[in-house]
């Protein structure tokens, strides 16, 4: 199941559900993860560049909808809201570059 899970992130082909422009954002967003993933496997990651990356990635998790839903042609549909944000989240963000410091990898 553990490498599944990766190639699901890296190559699911997001296009048969998403119209392109969500499509576009929902594939940033799952690419991020997967560097951070990759961020943290690598023993040679600088933590603070791991701490902004990883803000940089919760940043994007929060997109807003931008315009009016009730004109479709100039609405754009953001990601998720702050109550969507998980406890793993959090800590990957906030704590995960300190506890691989604190632990030493």
């Amino acid at each position: 199941m553990g490498n599944d899970k990766e190639i699901v992130l890296r190559f699911f082909n997001l296009k048969l559900l998403f119209k392109p422009s969500r499509t576009q954002l929902i594939r940033k967003l799952w690419d991020g993860f997967y560097n951070i993933y990759c961020s943290i496997q690598d023993k040679t990651t600088n933590l603070i560049q791991l701490k902004q990356q990883s803000h940089k990635w919760l940043s994007l998790f929060l997109t807003l909808s931008k315009g009016n839903p009730s004109f479709p042609k100039t609405f754009i549909q953001g990601l998720y809201i702050l109550s969507q944000v998980t406890p793993y989240m959090y800590v990957l963000v906030y704590h995960g570059w300190e506890l691989l410091e604190k632990h030493q990898r």
